[in-house]
């Protein structure tokens, strides 16, 4: 559980450095748009770079969209799996007590044979 807490842990951080260059692309990509906007209004080649931009703007927008998703679905496991680290302890102490309670229990069986064994002779 702790290899997959850590290797969750560097999955959520991945995801947020990705969120934050995709963000940071996001307003570099807006910046253009503005400019090639305000720089060249009417002109034909102009208005394809204009769409060009506004393109990969709606793409890099899909992009941080998802990529928001997928880091709150890794921040879900990640506080799910904190939850059952809590409770993993307690589960294996029960175990732990019940093999404990069985290996007594095996003993005595194996005491009652040997016993029934030396009654029978």
């Amino acid at each position: 559980l702790i290899k997959q807490y850590n290797a969750l842990c560097h999955r959520a951080n991945s995801k947020q450095k990705k969120i934050q260059q995709l963000q940071t692309e996001l307003m570099q990509m807006k910046d253009d748009a503005r400019v090639a906007e305000l720089g060249a209004a009417g002109e034909s080649e102009s208005a394809q770079t204009l769409r060009v931009l506004e393109n990969r703007l709606d793409k890099a927008n899909i992009k941080c969209v998802e990529a928001n998703h997928i880091n709150n679905t890794y921040k879900q496991i990640l506080t799910k799996l904190q939850d059952e680290r809590l409770e993993f302890d307690n589960h294996v102490d029960k175990l732990q007590m019940m093999i404990k309670n069985k290996k007594k229990e095996y003993q005595e069986i194996l005491a009652m044979n040997k016993d029934a064994e030396l009654a029978k002779e």
